[in-house]
């Protein structure tokens, strides 16, 4: 029988919503992995900055002078909006980064609680709701 590993790891102490929902919902994932009732949660394919420097890295030559004049026009011949996906893709890694976040699916509440292993928004958010209620 297989098994989800899920887990609850605090990611900064605070005190959590007055209501006890979480107010900010960021989902930490692969491209490839589906995930479900995610709503207005922000979603980041951690896996994206990889996939875009693997494009601009096609190709190039041994020579690591060469390569590097090479993958500086491939960066200067970038749209404005390749270069915004760019960055972006950078900043997604840079936050999972500041969260610690080692493996994804990770679903992160408030910007202090992470949940890991768990494709469903609303099975993450009972989850973190009932972790919650234990530290009252």
């Amino acid at each position: 029988m297989k098994r989800t590993l899920t887990a609850l790891v605090l990611v900064v102490a605070g005190l959590g919503s007055a209501s006890g929902e979480a107010v900010r919902v960021e989902v930490f994932k692969l491209g490839a992995q589906r995930l479900t009732g995610v709503g207005d949660a922000s979603v980041y394919e951690v896996d994206r900055l990889r996939g875009i420097t693997q494009r601009l890295s096609i190709g190039l030559p041994a020579d690591a002078k060469r390569a590097g004049a090479i993958a500086r026009a491939r960066f200067d011949a970038m749209s404005k909006g390749e270069q915004e996906e760019l960055q972006h893709a950078a900043r997604v890694v840079g936050q999972a980064a500041h969260y610690r976040i080692d493996k994804v699916p990770a679903i992160v509440f408030d910007g202090r609680a992470v949940v890991y292993g768990v494709t469903d928004l609303a099975r993450a958010r009972t989850i973190y709701r009932r972790w919650q209620e234990g530290r009252r």
